[in-house]
């Protein structure tokens, strides 16, 4: 454990030679939403990677799900036979493993009920978890605003 002391001088905090301001700074901790700590293993807590990597994902969610709605959409004008059993998993799968690499929680496990379905064939089932992940997306957007507001 290593230890030291902290001078207070005028409002500002001294250790060693290094000044820290004392600042009201938020914090942000995991919940059924967002789980940060997922973003920082990959991040390691570097924000300006972490904007690349969630400006990719607010890229790449819609497409996806919008994919994988034509896909049912195809589906239901085709019988068993002509689904594209491979490309509906696929497409559910990708919207999962893409929430749950930026700690999307809700939609990642939304995501995961869908590919679940695709997997047991049960196609016609899928579109009702449409609005379930949209909705888990837009919460996604409003908590990842959040912990910007805690960045410096």
């Amino acid at each position: 454990v290593i230890q030291f002391q902290l001078e207070k001088k005028k409002g500002v905090r001294v250790a060693r030679g290094f000044s820290f301001k004392k600042t009201k700074r938020m914090s942000y901790a995991d919940n059924e939403v967002f789980k940060l700590s997922q973003l920082n293993s990959i991040s390691d807590g570097d924000h300006e990677f972490e904007l690349e990597i969630l400006n990719t994902y607010f890229d790449d969610f819609p497409a996806q799900l919008q994919s994988l709605k034509s896909l049912c959409e195809q589906n239901e004008k085709k019988t068993v036979e002509g689904t594209d059993a491979e490309a509906l998993k696929r497409a559910a799968h990708n919207i999962k493993s893409i929430s749950a690499n930026v700690g999307a929680l809700k939609a990642a496990k939304s995501g995961g009920k869908m590919e679940d379905l695709a997997s047991k064939k049960k196609y016609s089932e899928i579109p009702q978890y449409f609005k379930e992940t949209e909705a888990a997306y837009a919460e996604f957007q409003e908590e990842w605003k959040k912990y910007q507001a805690t960045w410096d």
